[in-house]
């Protein structure tokens, strides 16, 4: 609770950013699926999550509750942001995560093409946002 009302901001990942050739960046605080919507519509993109950018905790939660696992893209606003860059520069950011205690991880990729994915089935982009004509359905 207390980082939601008081985020902690690593500035010093920006700035690496540059330097580990992050081809596009955005920040999340409105929900993944309508994040990386925006992303995937700036870069004109396909983005395909692999991997569910949310803790272990909440991944049971939902499959407890027999939720379809995509419904954690709709929220998870902890302050964070999403990144793109080729394959070979990952490993540049992820070890100045490791170094900072920063946690950073890959959830999936980028292809040519549109729109957000996850398990093969495109992932309707809900969330916050202050400009909703610029996310489609």
């Amino acid at each position: 609770m207390e980082y939601t009302r008081r985020p902690r901001i690593n500035l010093g990942v920006g700035l690496k950013l540059s330097e580990c050739n992050a081809t596009a960046a955005i920040d999340n605080s409105d929900g993944w699926a309508a994040t990386l919507q925006q992303l995937s519509e700036a870069s004109k993109v396909k983005i395909v999550v692999e991997e569910l950018p949310a803790t272990r905790e909440a991944v049971k939660l939902i499959q407890e509750l027999n939720l379809p696992e995509e419904e954690l893209l709709e929220s998870w606003e902890d302050y964070n942001i999403a990144v793109t860059m080729p394959e070979e520069s990952v490993e540049c950011l992820l070890e100045y995560c490791r170094k900072e205690n920063v946690e950073c991880h890959v959830v999936g990729r980028v292809e040519s093409g549109e729109n957000v994915y996850f398990k093969g089935r495109r992932v309707e982009p809900k969330g916050w946002t202050w400009f909703p004509q610029t996310i489609t359905p």
